[in-house]
């Protein structure tokens, strides 16, 4: 399947959010252009939040073909960071941990996503860089905290084409990648578990919210204006 954990976030998000604007996905796979202006009719931009290690130019040129932009901003969360991580870390005491540490990084990103809506946020399981941005995105336009989490748990039912898609599925209990088979350590790591985004939520209302937060590392109230203007409905 050319899309993985491809969705309209509006889809899950509850009517505070206008569809058709913000879209999520996993690494696509063999994707045609004609697929994509499918799945994203008017696509402006997408976003990759994977390292240069993870991307080919091949993975989005379907995005060229359409005349999108394909903007690298590449976030922590390879295979290689996640395997670095101490032994018993939590997905959502990694959360938490990207929250304090990489602020910055999300800002610099929801602000890009201001001015190229319709845009794909994506990653290489479009769970984790892509699902923690997103529910900033939702947070800052005023979804709810059940909406958010109703958008990041939709992740679950498609992890197993995702591992697939990524060559990372087991085989006789070992995983496909080296790398994910030592990053797998990090508890959910392979899940979209409630409890991990549960975690970074609290830990983002004890920051102050989304705009507080992101406005404090370089998001303009510019860009939170507009960024609602588009996406609120």
């Amino acid at each position: 399947m050319p899309l993985v954990n491809f969705r309209d976030v509006a889809d899950n998000a509850g009517p505070r959010l206008r569809p058709g604007l913000l879209y999520r996905s996993a690494r696509p796979t063999g994707l045609t252009a004609a697929e994509l202006a499918a799945a994203a009719p008017g696509l402006c931009c997408v976003v990759d939040l994977r390292g240069p290690d993870e991307r080919t130019a091949a993975d989005w040129a379907a995005a060229d073909a359409l005349g999108a932009t394909v903007l690298n901003l590449p976030g922590q969360g390879s295979p290689t960071d996640l395997a670095a991580l101490p032994p018993g870390t939590t997905l959502g005491g990694l959360y938490t941990l990207l929250l304090d540490h990489r602020a910055a990084w999300f800002a610099s990103v929801v602000a890009e996503l201001a001015d190229r809506l319709p845009a794909v946020v994506s990653c290489a399981a479009g769970k984790d860089r892509t699902g923690l941005t997103v529910a900033l995105v939702l947070d800052l336009v005023g979804v709810g905290r059940a909406d958010i989490i109703r958008d990041y748990t939709a992740t679950a039912a498609a992890m197993p084409e995702v591992l697939a898609a990524l060559e990372l599925a087991p085989a006789n209990g070992v995983a496909a990648d080296a790398r994910y088979a030592e990053a797998a350590a990090v508890g959910g790591l392979l899940d979209a578990p409630e409890d991990a985004l549960t975690a970074f939520l609290d830990a983002l209302a004890e920051r102050g919210g989304a705009e507080r937060l992101l406005t404090r590392h370089g998001l303009t109230d510019d860009h939170v204006v507009r960024l609602r203007a588009a996406l609120a409905a």
